[in-house]
């Protein structure tokens, strides 16, 4: 029983300090405790909703093989790596794995349009355990338009035949 009073003695007065700290209103609360339903609001939980997010997108030998024509990007979890519709990408950040092998090969990684992502690059520029910019740098004048079914999952493409490589692709995106 003393545990339990000390327990809710100590919720309260963290409660009351947390309230003081931030100063925030009953409404307040209440619109906070509305925005973290899983449910998108109007107001406030659509500015929520709104905020940057990021997706990680794998490509890896072992798995999707030499990529000769466009393949798409699995997620670390080996589902097909997809954008909500209506996703808009602003950036796009790149790391090399697994060294990628393959007699003059180059890569492309593109998600509505063909290199869109990252231009045809040749695998020895892939440089190991480095991050690499995509195509994408933050500008908004180099933002792809919003997603549709269509164009939601991000591919790859070699021009010669891969024999090994892994290479995570991170794209941030509003929506």
């Amino acid at each position: 029983m003393k545990k339990i009073l000390s327990v809710m003695v100590l919720v309260t007065f963290l409660a009351a300090t947390a309230s003081a700290m931030f100063n925030i209103s009953t409404a307040g609360q209440a619109l906070l405790v509305k925005a973290n339903t899983t449910s998108p609001l109007e107001g406030l939980g659509t500015v929520v909703n709104q905020t940057k997010n990021m997706i990680k997108c794998v490509y890896d030998y072992s798995v999707l093989g030499s990529v000769q024509t466009p393949t798409g990007l699995l997620d670390d979890q080996g589902n097909a790596c997809v954008l909500p519709v209506g996703a808009i990408a602003v950036r796009d950040y790149l790391y090399v794995v697994t060294a990628f092998v393959g007699p003059g090969a180059s890569v492309s990684l593109s998600l509505k349009s063909l290199a869109d992502l990252k231009a045809l690059t040749a695998i020895t520029a892939l440089t190991l355990a480095a991050p690499l910019e995509g195509a994408l740098t933050g500008a908004m004048t180099l933002a792809l338009g919003a997603t549709t079914v269509a164009s939601s999952q991000p591919y790859i493409w070699s021009n010669g035949a891969l024999t090994a490589g892994k290479l995570n692709v991170y794209i941030e995106y509003v929506y």
